[in-house]
């Protein structure tokens, strides 16, 4: 196929039924020579490729007839492992069938022949197979061979013209040169054939890896294959799973009725009812005996002073006096409003040596915008605000400036600082509070005068705060009580008096005076009442309200007992009750901005508090061994958002004690309990765990049940849950837990590292022996100078305990197991024991207070052990005698909230005092709703703010 110039070839393919026609032209000699060349190569792969097809037909045909008679001699000694043995009997051959019975093969020779029969068929079958197999692709690619056509010659101008008509994907052109082309199975077909009759080459680079091809054809499924050997039988199975739950049967008989049950526990006492009307008068009864006179009686004491008579008629105007003597000098009147600048004066200044040569003009101070307007210049800021004043003065010599106060009161600067003038241009206050509030004034001098001033009046707004002295004031009937609530506000607000939800007016039976301080933000605003009945008791609010919110404070009015004596006056130092925001914190700009200290070494340091800090720095949280078998999810997930007042429970003589409540008794009966231990520190008294069935027998300190202990109690930190006394015992360094109802012992040795082996639960106590090695805990909380040295904790979520390790002070807390006295999980906090005061666990979250020393503190350390998260928290906390050795935390709901929110509390032992604390929760990741905007009838006080804020309600105890 040999082109010759500018002659047209056409060709017609057989894979498609396009026409391709291709022009050949021969313009240059060296074109021949290509032509000739392919040509021949042509030629030579074509001879090749008829004689290998050839030697496989012939090769192939005399392997079929063979492979085929060998397949019909197999098929006649296939092996059914199913047949009897009489049918295999008859299937086999005769020189088997044969065989004398004397050789006497044993059944396991039998079976093995029978595999190795079974082996060489089955191999034969597949080689078949692959025989079978092979004959067909060769005809395949015979057949192929036909269709793939041969070398293509294009002239290069056409060869655009080609790409456009398209191609065969799975077979596409091979461009051999510029202008010849070939199939790409053809080619491939070729290169196939000559591996036969040529010698490998060298082996070259390997190629990039090429574009994954389409997924091959889903070939034919084989033929099945040949029976195996019986096997024999296997063991016997495993019991199978229940099957499915039958239908359910007739309902039976009833049975015979119950007895009755018991008397259930007598109900709390009702509220006292409203007096009934006075009955009629009875018949008048006959006259009695006369009785025998009665001794002398003791003289009464003398009555009270009659009311106030009406003021008389005004009577005449007397004779005019003698002039009296002349009083005392009147107070001076406020100063005069300065006069305006006069000339500046000139004063030659001469310079030794040179008098005549040199004049300087002397200018007397003045200030920039020093005179617009009149009067002082106002400035108004809210409370925590930064204020800069600025004096810019001019003059010369060039002038000092000075401030001061104009009310004579010193300038305050941070917590301690107070001076009465200040030499600087600029006059800082940081953080600034209600008592900086007040006139100030910058005044400018060089020497020459007049001096100059300027006066800057700084107006600080905050909403309301009051301040009552006596929050529940008695009277006897008919008395006046007198009513006085302090109040700090500015702008000024108005201030009123309510009493059920209604506003007092001035009347006969009330009388409200209001006066102003001599400071400008503070007012006293009282009330005078009567009482006539039992209308005029209950709780009085004092509401002041401005445009930055409104506060209320209640004062508890009620009717004193004739017959005691009156309470005997109160003496010392009045403290205020405070309601509303209080004035924030002195602060200066060097307590805010420190001298910078030398950086300590990072790497040696611990926990770190900063001063003022919501956080403890430092702190981490890992696990303390990895082995234990892990935590569960948290039952519930909430934060503490408000901690109220403290409620009083009892009073006891022992500065350390505890006492505690179940939070989830087994039988509703014990919901009601009350268990207390001594603070004692001998052995007798820490064997002791007083029972009491109510709050009334507690607060009588009358015991129902005394539970004597085997192991001695350590410290005030124990808990009650589930019916079980929970307790750290000292001398096994274990925790124990006493059934109260069983009186079993358990225990659970503190661990002190990762565990070799897992620790026994629920461990009977007397398998474990004293402790022996170095100690591993030491006491907790040296504030409270107890004996702690494991604070056991429960939640939510259940049993906790919170313990300090001797050797670097860490904090460790264990979640146990409270059903089968099992380690859970342990957490190895970098939280130094002794910065905090004592620390407890509610909904999952580690919360520490500051101080248990000190009236007033703060909680402001919260440790998601959960998340390993520290939460920014600030809750102000109240120590009321300044000595508390126990703070817990009990989770017990209110059976009669249907709710499901928590309902717990917090309890403490403040100096013998036994105290709870309600408190208000926030979900993680919900808001509360919006408090209500006026007071519940239940309700004592609250604050309201605009535009929004935080809003604390507590109620009045019962």
């Amino acid at each position: 196929m040999v082109a010759q110039p500018a002659r047209l070839v056409t060709k017609l393919g057989k894979d498609k039924a396009s026409t391709v026609t291709t022009v050949v032209k021969a313009e240059e000699d060296n074109t021949k020579y290509h032509i000739k060349f392919l040509y021949v190569s042509f030629l030579i792969c074509l001879v090749l490729h008829t004689l290998t097809l050839s030697y496989i037909y012939y090769d192939y045909g005399s392997n079929l007839e063979n492979t085929r008679v060998n397949v019909e001699r197999v098929e006649q000694q296939v092996f059914d492992p199913f047949e009897s043995e009489e049918n295999h009997d008859e299937k086999t051959p005769n020189k088997i069938r044969g065989q004398p019975w004397e050789m006497k093969m044993s059944e396991s020779d039998k079976m093995e022949q029978k595999q190795r029969e079974n082996e060489e068929i089955e191999i034969r079958w597949r080689q078949e197979q692959e025989a079978e197999e092979r004959f067909r692709e060769r005809q395949r690619r015979e057949t192929d061979r036909r269709h793939r056509g041969s070398v293509e010659f294009v002239h290069p101008d056409l060869k655009n013209e080609l790409k456009k008509q398209g191609e065969d994907p799975n077979n596409p052109w091979v461009w051999l040169t510029s202008y010849s082309r070939i199939p790409l199975e053809a080619i491939q077909e070729f290169c196939a054939e000559t591996k036969t009759y040529c010698p490998p080459g060298k082996a070259g680079i390997k190629g990039d890896g090429g574009v994954p091809g389409l997924p091959g054809k889903k070939g034919v499924r084989g033929e099945r294959g040949a029976f195996g050997v019986k096997g024999s039988r296997g063991h016997r199975g495993t019991t199978g799973a229940p099957g499915p739950r039958g239908p359910k049967g007739q309902s039976g008989i009833p049975g015979m009725q119950g007895l009755d049950g018991r008397d259930g526990l007598p109900g709390e006492s009702g509220l006292d009812g409203v007096h009934g009307r006075n009955g009629l008068d009875g018949i008048p009864g006959l006259d009695g005996i006369p009785g025998t006179p009665g001794t002398p009686g003791v003289p009464g004491t003398n009555g009270k002073n009659g009311d106030k008579g009406n003021q008389g008629i005004r009577g005449p105007v007397g004779p005019r006096g003698e002039r009296g003597l002349s009083g005392p000098r009147g107070r001076a009147g406020e100063d005069g409003r300065h006069g305006d600048a006069g000339t500046p004066g000139v004063c030659a200044w001469k310079v030794a040596g040179a008098c005549s040569k040199e004049e300087r003009l002397m200018i007397p101070p003045r200030i920039s915008n020093s005179g617009m307007g009149d009067g002082p210049r106002p400035v108004i800021l809210k409370e925590k605000e930064n204020l800069m004043l600025t004096c810019a003065t001019s003059g010369d010599p060039k002038p000092t400036v000075s401030w001061a106060r104009k009310d004579g009161f010193a300038v305050i600067d941070g917590p301690s600082r107070r001076a009465s003038s200040v030499p600087s241009p600029v006059l800082n206050i940081t953080v600034i509070n209600r008592v900086h509030m007040g006139t100030y004034i910058c005044e400018a001098f060089n020497g020459v005068p007049p001096n100059a001033t300027q006066e800057f009046n700084v107006h600080v707004y905050f909403s309301p705060t009051i301040l009552v002295a006596e929050t529940v004031v008695g009277g006897y009937h008919g008395e006046t009580v007198l009513l006085e609530c302090k109040v700090e506000a500015w702008p000024r607000a108005v201030n009123y008096w309510e009493k059920d939800g209604r506003v007092l007016a001035a009347g006969p039976k009330h009388k409200i005076v209001e006066m102003e301080e001599s400071i400008q933000y503070k007012f006293v605003t009282r009330l005078t009442v009567t009482l006539h009945d039992r209308r005029d008791e209950g709780t009085y609010y004092c509401v002041s309200k401005n445009e930055l919110g409104i506060t209320r404070g209640n004062i508890q009015v009620f009717k004193r007992d004739p017959n005691r004596p009156p309470p005997p006056k109160a003496s010392g130092k009045l403290v205020f009750e405070y309601f509303g925001d209080r004035s924030p914190e002195l602060l200066g700009f060097e307590d805010i901005c420190p001298v910078r200290e030398p950086c300590p070494d990072c790497a040696s340091m611990g926990p770190l508090r900063c001063e003022h800090s919501a956080q403890i720095f430092g702190v981490g949280i890992s696990p303390f061994d990895p082995s234990l078998p892990g935590i569960t999810n948290r039952t519930e997930d909430c934060t503490l958002e408000t901690i109220g007042k403290p409620v009083f429970k009892r009073y006891t003589p022992d500065e350390h004690g505890g006492w505690l409540m179940d939070p989830e008794p087994r039988d509703p009966e014990d919901f009601h309990k009350i268990w207390t231990t001594s603070g004692g520190t001998t052995i007798q008294e820490r064997k002791i765990l007083y029972e009491f069935a109510d709050e009334d027998k507690y607060r009588l300190g009358v015991s129902t049940k005394n539970h004597s202990l085997e192991l001695p109690f350590t410290g005030s930190a124990n808990v009650i849950y589930n019916g079980s006394f929970f307790y750290f015992n000292e001398e096994k360094e274990a925790i124990v837990k006493f059934d109260l109802a069983t009186r079993d012992l358990r225990c659970l040795r503190i661990p002190t590292g990762r565990q070799r082996q897992r620790m026994v639960p629920n461990q009977e106590c007397r398998r474990l022996g004293r402790k022996v090695g170095p100690e591993f805990l030491t006491k907790m909380y040296p504030e409270m100078k107890g004996n702690i040295f494991v604070d056991l904790a429960i939640d939510e979520n259940g049993l906790w305990a919170i313990m300090a390790m001797k050797e670097n002070n860490n904090t460790l807390v264990m979640k146990l197991s409270a059903w089968n006295l099992e380690l859970v999980w342990a957490w190895n906090i970098t939280l130094n024991h002794n910065l905090v005061a004592d620390m407890f666990i509610v909904c999952g979250v580690l919360y520490a207070a500051d101080r248990t020393d000190a009236r007033d503190t703060k909680i402001r350390l919260a440790l998601d052990l959960y998340t390993h998260q520290m939460l920014e928290i600030e809750l102000p906390f109240t120590n009321p005698f300044r000595h508390t050795t126990m703070l817990g935390y009990n989770p017990r709901r209110d059976p009669r909230d249907g709710t499901g929110r928590p309902g717990g509390f917090l309890y403490t032992w403040d100096g013998g005092n036994q105290l709870t604390y309600p408190v208000k929760y926030h979900d993680i990741g919900y808001r509360e709703p919006a408090p209500p905007p006026t007071d519940p009838p239940e309700t004592g006080a609250y604050t309201d703010k605009s535009p929004s804020g935080l809003q604390i309600e507590t109620k009045p105890e019962s």
